[in-house]
């Protein structure tokens, strides 16, 4: 077991001992989840309020979620969609969010835009760095360590 960080201990308190069991899985535990956990609310906003929902899809490809934006605004709108297999706990569901969150302001911000049109890059080099920014993001808003992940230390 690790040493607990501030997002779960936010879980925790909110979700009790059910903090580890499978969540409905719909977009009302969406929404009530991140009503429920202050550094969600608070980080919702960052995103631009991205849109979330559920999808009845257990997953794609190995992706629990997986966060769109769309050129028609410089890619700043995003759209989260969580499929069923975020849904395992509510745990794992607000760990998959604020990873997304981390998809969600990266695109608001611009910040994805700018590196899109900065010149030459493979689409894997597009993915791979995306990827490490969400997984840093979600770190440092409390999350789970991202050099732990078995992605993040292939691809990094």
């Amino acid at each position: 077991m690790y040493a607990k960080r501030k997002f779960d201990k936010e879980i925790d308190n909110v979700y009790g001992s059910k903090a580890d069991t499978a969540a409905p899985a719909n977009n009302t535990t969406l929404e009530e989840m991140k009503n429920s956990l202050p550094t969600l609310k608070n980080l919702h906003a960052k995103t631009g309020y991205a849109k979330l929902e559920s999808s009845e899809l257990y997953s794609v490809g190995a992706a629990e979620a997986k966060t769109f934006a769309y050129d028609t605004d410089n890619y700043t709108k995003a759209n989260s969609v969580f499929y069923r297999s975020s849904f395992s706990s509510y745990r794992n569901l607000a760990h998959n969010m604020l990873h997304e969150f981390g998809h969600g302001v990266h695109y608001f911000n611009g910040d994805y835009y700018r590196y899109l049109k900065g010149g030459n890059r493979t689409d894997k080099q597009l993915q791979n760095w995306k990827e490490q920014y969400a997984f840093k993001f979600a770190f440092d808003n409390g999350g789970l360590p991202y050099q732990n992940n078995a992605w993040y230390l292939i691809n990094k």
